[in-house]
């Protein structure tokens, strides 16, 4: 046999072609680590020693990222998705060499964890939208008044669990935050840290005008509402709310009436401390239908006076404030001593307004910002009264604009209309705050309850939300809203609720051009009657008989459409409008409830706090997993994330604290990457999410709590509305039985949005 030969000249054309394709690499590197926090992606790339197994972990927390194999060239890439953060830094192990980098756009270029890795500020609007009036002189409905709640969490890990910080530990502030308005003009950043009226630039309100010595016009006007028990007889100076009764100390500590006063934060934006701090909150305790919402250790500014017009003369009615929290005692304008923060709407409207029925057409043409509405007067044609007149423009008619002028015309023919119907002299007794004489449980800050002290004259008349509601739906002018499915199953158009919501509760309600209902719920079609009833339901409150509702108080919950899980709810009891998932209802009470009575859930799973008593609390005054508020982790109430509008400053909230929008479903935002193990024990009995350990060693806790799998999977584990991911998901394949699963891919990506099954990864062996 002749043997091969090859010459020298091929050998050495065939190493500089293998010189010239591979990366001779002695060592693991790391050539490029950068975080994009758009679409919270992790992308790597670096070379090995030869064609190898490359393991990436985060530096600080040893969680592992991900592995790869090195190309034939000793090159490497990985690209992560699904991270709620930067790791800051990580390291790549490959045959037991190792490199580190700084990951770029994460944690800045030092590389180390803030302290945000270790405390979470939670911080949150109480209400979803609050609402004032601008212009003072006429009448008001509300004054300018809101309200942050907040806690302060220090991460748990393998060792402990996270702690709420109380009032001894940490101090917290708030701070006006830019954001980007998308207006007709373009986008335009916008801030809002003041409620003064800024010389030759915005006009915000004249709340704070004075009109007699040590006095001003809001002042006066709400100085009743605090029964002489805290005395504002001296006005407050602009930029400062009115006080925010103590009722904690007044009914369950030593009875003593103390208030708190939030200010803006000026044109300097001066950090503002969180003045109030609630360990158990009473609430209405002296009447029947009261309880004690306690141990909500939250740290709570009430009465900030926040306004819709930025300060740069844009009518925003979404600010952003940055809530920041520091050790007790420490300068929270050094940033260094911050230990986390998180930036929140506070969201005010001034759309509690009543042109569209009081004043005519021609009157609202007569401004630039209302000249789209439609304002038929319809309230003054109807009325056949001697001795009422009402006005037909704006002449001589106080208002520091064209807009303030117009909606003072419609405020004073009621006051003209008020006078002539019931014999009153309130046009001649301006201002008129309207609560003086109808009782609002929203005004009643001290929980007085109805009274006729200090001037008010509440226990002659009904509440003002019976009066409001009762008496409009008495007039026949408002369309009813159709249910969401009707009892020939059709359904609901977009469109036709829309159009409804805008002649009747948006009517008056902020919605007109702020939309104030608005979140998850509002893109799945829901709208206010669907959860509080009709108008004539809303108005027939206690006022109009014993044991009805109580506004402010008596309000449909979470539970109410959310009656349970997949395998154990109210979707298929009697009377019930139920969604097409099978499991949520569309309709907070049952139908043809006179009464529209909020459902009260059996299985509790998703439901608010039920106390001792048996009763149960407002969602804005429950908590949940660790006792953190519910709204904490959901969004505000009218609220619920996510806002759809990506956008929408109400995302911003999420995304500061997990990597996204939507309900907080991280679990590494309160507790560090890797402390948890196979549990039930997370929110709403849920396992860890996002968790590789938990993708891979759940098998053996599924064997033995199979139920518990089947209440969001399915009864089938064919995966529901409740197991639908939040984010893309990478999974972990053990083999090559799931729909996602092949021997090539062992990491396949779950979609946002997916309805997470069991054979997605593997077989169905749920009823197994």
């Amino acid at each position: 046999m002749k043997r091969s030969s090859f010459n020298i000249s091929t050998l050495a054309l065939v190493y500089l072609y293998l010189l010239s394709t591979h990366v001779i690499a002695a060592d693991i590197q790391i050539q490029e680590a950068i975080w994009t926090s758009t679409n919270a992606t992790l992308s790597l790339k670096g070379v090995a020693p030869d064609t190898t197994r490359v393991t990436i972990k985060n530096s600080f927390t040893k969680t592992l990222i991900g592995r790869i194999r090195s190309k034939a060239d000793g090159t490497w890439e990985l690209t992560r998705t699904g991270l709620t953060k930067s790791p800051c830094k990580v390291t790549a192990t490959a045959k037991r060499k190792k490199d580190s980098a700084t990951v770029l756009n994460g944690c800045g270029s030092s590389g180390e964890p803030n302290n945000n890795d270790q405390y979470v500020t939670l911080a949150i609007n109480d209400l979803g939208m609050h609402c004032a009036d601008l212009d003072y002189q006429i009448f008001s409905i509300l004054p300018p008044y809101n309200v942050l709640h907040s806690q302060v969490i220090k991460k748990g890990n393998k060792y402990q669990n996270p702690k709420i910080m109380n009032l001894d530990k940490v101090d917290v502030y708030y701070k006006a935050a830019p954001s980007i308005l998308h207006t007709t003009e373009g986008p335009v950043e916008t801030i809002t840290t003041t409620s003064k009226n800024i010389p030759s630039v915005v006009y915000k309100s004249n709340f704070w005008e004075q009109t007699a010595p040590n006095k001003v016009l809001g002042g006066q006007a709400y100085n009743p509402f605090y029964h002489g028990l805290v005395d504002i007889e001296n006005a407050p100076p602009q930029d400062k709310g009115l006080p925010a009764p103590n009722v904690e100390r007044l009914y369950l500590g030593d009875g003593t009436l103390t208030a708190h006063q939030q200010d803006m934060p000026g044109l300097n934006n001066e950090p503002q401390k969180f003045a109030g701090y609630v360990q158990d909150f009473p609430f209405f305790t002296q009447y029947p239908f009261g309880y004690i919402a306690s141990e909500l250790n939250r740290h709570t500014a009430e009465g900030i006076p926040i306004l819709p017009v930025t300060d740069n003369s844009w009518e925003n009615p979404y600010p952003l404030m940055k809530v920041l929290s520091v050790k007790k005692g420490e300068d929270p304008n050094d940033p260094n001593n911050e230990l986390s923060s998180v930036r929140t709407t506070l969201p005010v409207a001034s759309e509690a307004d009543c042109q569209s029925c009081h004043a005519n057409q021609e009157i609202c043409d007569e401004a630039g910002s209302t000249v789209s509405f439609t304002c038929n007067g319809i309230a003054s044609d109807f009325v056949d009264l001697e001795d009422f007149e009402p006005l037909t423009d704006t002449t001589g008619v106080p208002g520091a604009s064209d807009l303030e002028r117009v909606l003072n015309t419609s405020k004073i023919n009621i006051l003209l209309l008020h006078d002539a119907k019931h014999a009153t002299n309130l046009n001649n007794q301006r201002p008129v705050v309207c609560a003086t004489c109808h009782y609002s449980p929203a005004l009643d800050l001290a929980q007085i309850g109805p009274s006729n002290d200090a001037g008010k004259e509440q226990l002659d008349h009904n509440s003002m939300s019976s009066v409001m509601h009762k008496h409009h739906a008495e007039t026949g002018e408002f369309p009813e809203m159709p249910p969401p499915i009707d009892e020939f199953g059709n359904k609901r158009s977009i469109i036709e609720a829309r159009e409804v919501l805008q002649e009747t509760c948006y009517a008056c309600h902020p919605g007109k051009r702020a939309q104030c209902m608005r979140g998850a719920m509002t893109k799945s079609g829901t709208v206010c009657q669907d959860c509080h009833g009709n108008m004539a339901q809303i108005g027939d409150d206690f006022t109009n008989g014993d044991g009805k509702r109580v506004p402010w108080a008596h309000e449909p919950g979470c539970q109410s459409c959310h009656t349970g899980d997949a395998t154990d709810n109210l979707a298929n009891s009697s009377n019930v409008i139920k969604a097409d998932d099978g499991i949520r209802l569309l309709q907070a009470y049952r139908k043809g409830d006179v009464r529209a009575e909020p459902i009260m859930a059996i299985n509790r799973r998703f439901a608010e706090t039920m106390d001792s008593d048996n009763k149960n609390h407002l969602y804005r005054l429950s908590k949940g997993h660790g006792g953190v508020m519910c709204e904490g982790c959901h969004g505000s109430t009218h609220a619920i994330w996510p806002n759809p509008l990506a956008l929408s400053n109400d995302n911003q909230n999420a995304i500061d604290l997990q990597g996204h929008a939507g309900t907080l479903i991280e679990c590494d935002t309160c507790h560090n990457e890797g402390s948890l193990g196979l549990t039930l024990k997370g929110p709403h009995g849920m396992h860890p999410v996002n968790n590789q350990t938990w993708t891979k060693d759940h098998k053996e806790l599924a064997e033995h709590n199979g139920g518990a799998c089947k209440t969001c999977h399915g009864k089938n584990g064919e995966g529901t509305v409740l197991s639908k991911a939040a984010q893309n998901r990478v999974g972990l394949c053990k083999d090559e039985k799931g729909t996602l699963c092949s021997r090539e891919d062992q990491r396949p990506t779950i979609p946002k949005g997916a309805k997470v099954s069991c054979t997605m990864c593997h077989g169905n062996y749920i009823n197994e």
